[in-house]
């Protein structure tokens, strides 16, 4: 009977997973990194998709998926988020078959139900983004290198580097994660001291897999690199955030001195990996090497945007699995020193944790006007209807120049939508990168600084919003919450006096909108 109840509560909990995940996701609106493996596998074919990395999507095989379905079936929004939502599904049974020999059922369940409904493994299985990927082929790869250690075999070995090889193909940032898997696997071949280094041969066989997958892409992932080594330091602000997403806390606190509620998890996990070193004193050092090292080796990297808590996040993907699994043997260990009522207290914690953090807000809000790919980023040249648009607009759509939106991008990608919704009726065809012929260009201004002149390329148009507060207020009637924090900006006279002193007279000028030209271009 309570085998039966297990199961039924494991069922139950995986469904509630699945409709994190799906509800709405074909009608979600489009995230804005999306975009990145939209543009490539719109303007590029199979061939050059497979034998290159792009400076903002170095996502191959999703990028190439994209570019299959535009082949084939059509793309939508479904389909570029098939498969990080298909994975995402996936990975709460991973984790719950995956532990039997090293939890409870209890604790399995709770670890399901971690997965299941962790604010970031969702968000990750909401967006065509390989992040959520990752996290599941790692946590696959740890159990199949360990499982390698303990029962060496051809096959176990072979499964081990095809799973490396797929995390290194989706996403070249797990490299440090596979590299302290290898390591901590050959630590613990060294305390057998017997026996082949499986640890190594598999190491050699993953870099021949992943060889064969990325190096037709490598010459061009040179230039990548040297782009993006340029950037920006870790720093403790980093880390906390860093934690706070990975644990589901709630996002008010992050400015809290004391950081009071990041302090259980990560007592927790240091709780169990003393439970790893009382159960299994040989696993602690490879345990702690997992852990710390891919960490540790982008905390002192230079990369760009590294120091941003949701990239260095996404950096540390693959270890996310293994972080709540941590969490969960740390409530186990308590429960052995405390008592049994420490159980049910670790259920309320987990549930608050989701209830109080990030998912309190809902999921990501439907697009009120209909799929975006189809409408906006994949639409033919000569599909593109502008016949209701505002005659601005209009004109400026047929130049192909650059818009400069005020407020900010952010903004952009709801507001601009609305103005258009608002009084036209009409999308006009938009992107925020270049190479859209016929479509507007839209960049990013920040008002109240000096120098805007030198931000504005010459020729650009700069159009500001005089209603912001009656579009934003449009778009939450029509969406729900908006994601991110843009409360209505009324700093409207300073960013028009700026305007005015630095571009002169106005070109264009509405109840919604008033547009200036730099000169130049």
């Amino acid at each position: 009977m309570k085998s039966l109840c297990l199961a039924i509560a494991g069922a139950l909990i995986v469904l509630l997973g699945a409709a994190m995940r799906l509800v709405h996701l074909g009608t979600q609106i489009v995230n804005g990194d999306e975009v990145h493996a939209l543009r490539v596998a719109k303007e590029h074919g199979l061939a050059y998709v497979l034998t290159h990395f792009n400076r903002s999507d170095n996502c191959i095989p999703l990028t190439a998926w994209c570019r299959v379905l535009l082949e084939t079936t059509g793309l939508d929004e479904w389909g570029l988020r098939a498969l990080p939502a298909i994975v995402g599904l996936l990975l709460p049974l991973f984790m719950w078959r995956r532990t039997r020999n090293l939890l409870g059922e209890g604790d399995r369940l709770l670890l399901t139900l971690l997965a299941a409904g962790s604010p970031l493994l969702v968000s990750w299985s909401r967006e065509g983004r390989p992040y959520g990927i990752v996290a599941a082929l790692g946590f696959l790869a740890v159990v199949a290198q360990f499982r390698l250690v303990e029962s060496p075999s051809t096959r176990r070995l072979v499964l081990a580097a095809c799973l490396y090889a797929s995390m290194l193909w989706f996403s070249l940032t797990a490299a440090p994660f596979v590299g302290a898997v290898l390591l901590a696997a050959w630590l613990r071949e060294r305390q057998e001291r017997e026996g082949p280094r499986f640890a190594l041969r598999t190491g050699l066989v993953a870099g021949l897999f992943t060889l064969l997958m990325v190096g037709p892409a490598l010459p061009s992932l040179f230039d990548v690199l040297a782009e993006k080594a340029e950037g920006q330091r870790v720093t403790a602000a980093t880390l906390v955030s860093s934690a706070r997403l990975v644990f589901g806390l709630p996002r008010e606190h992050l400015a809290s001195p004391t950081h009071v509620f990041l302090v259980v998890p990560v007592a927790l996990v240091i709780l169990g990996l003393v439970r790893v070193r009382r159960l299994h004193r040989p696993w602690l050092l490879p345990a702690l090497v997992v852990l710390v090292l891919p960490g540790t080796a982008y905390a002192f990297s230079e990369l760009e945007l590294v120091s941003q808590p949701r990239v260095f996040v996404r950096y540390q993907a693959a270890a996310v699995p293994l972080l709540l699994l941590a969490l969960v043997l740390g409530l186990a260990e308590l429960r052995h020193r405390v008592g049994a009522w420490v159980g049910p207290v670790g259920w309320i914690l987990a549930v608050a944790a989701f209830a109080l953090g990030p998912l309190r807000g809902g999921l990501p809000p439907e697009n009120p006007y209909g799929p975006l790919m189809s409408r906006l980023y994949l639409l033919p040249e000569e599909a593109i209807d502008l016949g209701r648009a505002p005659t601005f607009y209009r004109e400026l759509a047929g130049r192909s120049p650059t818009v400069v939106e005020w407020p900010s991008r952010q903004t952009v990608m709801h507001l601009f939508r609305a103005y258009q919704e608002l009084h036209s009726g009409r999308f006009i065809r938009c992107h925020h990168q270049e190479g859209h012929p016929r479509g507007l260009v839209l960049e990013t201004l920040s008002f109240g600084v000096r120098g805007i002149e030198d931000r504005v390329p010459p020729g650009a148009y700069v159009v500001l919003h005089r209603r912001v507060e009656e579009e934003y207020h449009h778009v939450r009637e029509s969406t729900g919450p908006v994601p991110g924090p843009w409360p209505p900006d009324r700093r409207w006279q300073e960013a028009l006096e700026l305007c005015r002193a630095q571009f002169g007279s106005t070109v264009y000028e509405d109840e919604w909108i008033t547009a200036f030209r730099a000169p130049g271009g």
